[in-house]
Parts: structure tokens; sequence; C-alpha cells
């Protein structure tokens, strides 16, 4: 597949088959991965790829954290003081349109709302749920590099037929994820996405969210 038809593609999947992804495939978006740029080349990321039960455990773990309302534990700020109010407000206003447009699409298919809801915590029943973390030392321009790492693996998934969808909301429990993993406290975790073949089937794995026009994103300077 083209790469610009590859970008254009690439959609969040929130609905998977349960066919399980062999070593060889995830080594192969693995290797996609750290083949990004980063600052000086410092290759700021780590990668905890966790499937079979080890997942269903997880899964099971976050749901009970979220039914059981219990203190969060982000390790990413949401929004940082002395910005523009305005932007803020653009940026919440953005969520809620495709948190609201997620919503319609399970009403016009008479489902209900806890699959999105909880469907985000336990990775959307996708085999595989993925975690980056960087070192606690590390400033805020590794998440730069972190970025470009996780958007080269899920262009090379989706050239695979691969679907993947960028996981926040879970990392509300940061704590009890590193804890059931393994992940050493000088680490934190910086995002995470699940993995999977999609299924067709569900009208979550049609959904695309939409687009600013460019227009109003873009500043052209210097330009004829």
């Amino acid at each position: 597949m083209d790469i610009m038809e590859t970008i254009r593609t690439r959609r969040s999947i929130r609905a998977y088959k349960p066919d399980s992804i062999s070593k060889k495939v995830m080594e192969e978006l693995l290797q996609a991965a750290i083949m990004a740029p980063s600052g000086s080349n410092t290759q700021p990321w780590k990668f905890y790829v966790v499937a079979g039960e080890r997942k269903r455990q997880l899964d099971n773990l976050l749901l009970q954290c979220l039914d059981e309302g219990r203190e969060t534990s982000n390790e990413l700020q949401q929004f940082r003081e002395g910005g523009d109010e305005a932007v803020q407000e653009k940026m919440s206003s953005r969520r809620q349109e495709l948190t609201r447009a997620i919503f319609d699409t399970l009403r016009d298919n008479d489902l209900p709302i806890e699959v999105f809801v909880k469907g985000s915590f336990k990775y959307f029943d996708a085999p595989v749920a993925v975690f980056i973390t960087m070192d606690q030392s590390q400033a805020e321009g590794s998440l730069l590099s972190i970025g470009a790492a996780v958007e080269n693996l899920m262009l090379a998934a989706c050239a695979k037929g691969l679907g993947t969808c960028w996981i926040g909301m879970a990392l509300m429990y940061s704590k009890e994820i590193k804890q059931n993993l393994g992940i050493p406290d000088a680490e934190r975790i910086v995002s995470s996405f699940c993995l999977g073949y999609p299924d067709p089937e569900s009208p979550l794995s049609t959904f695309k969210a939409t687009r600013e026009e460019m227009s109003s994103v873009v500043e052209w300077i210097g330009w004829e």
C-alpha cells in the first residue's frame, strides 16, 4: 500500500476479531517503531507488549478499578497551566464532538454506551495492548520522539491489514498497570494502544473521526 494511501485510510479501530497476532508480525511492527527519528538519537522509548492471559487479567483489573472508582494516577497532565483558555476550549470541544459522534454511532446501531466507555478500559478486547514508557528523568521533548515511534507502528500495522486505537482513558490507572506488568517506578507510562484485526461487522470499525480544514491549522509564510 502506498504510504499516502496508508495515512489516509488509517483510522482508530474499536472492535476486533479474537484472532491472535504472531510474534513475528509484532516484531516487524516494533522494528518499524524503533526506526522512528528521535531527538539526538536518544531513542527514549520502551515498549511493553501484552497478549494472551496476561492481557485478559489486565483488562479485568482495569474494569475493576473503574467499577470501584479507585483514585486515579495518570502520569501525564491533560492541560498545563498558563495556556490560552480559548485553545483549551477548542481542544475540549473537539474531544466532546468525537465522543458525541461515537455515541450517535452506537445508538444508531442499538449498542449500549458501555461498549465505548468500558471498552476503552479493556482495550476493546483486542488481542494485544502496547504500553510505551520513558524514564522519569527525560524531558517532555522525548514525547515527540515517542509519538513518531507510535505513528510508525500504527501505519505499519494498517499496511498489514491490522487496526489500532490510541488509548488514554485507561492510563488513569497507571499505578495499577505498572504494578501488574512489573514496570519500574523509574519509568512513566506516556502512551498505550490496542492492536488486532478489525471486526468488519462492527460499526466501530468503520467510524472515522473528522479533521479540521488545512486552512484552519496552517499558516503559510514566505510562499507566493
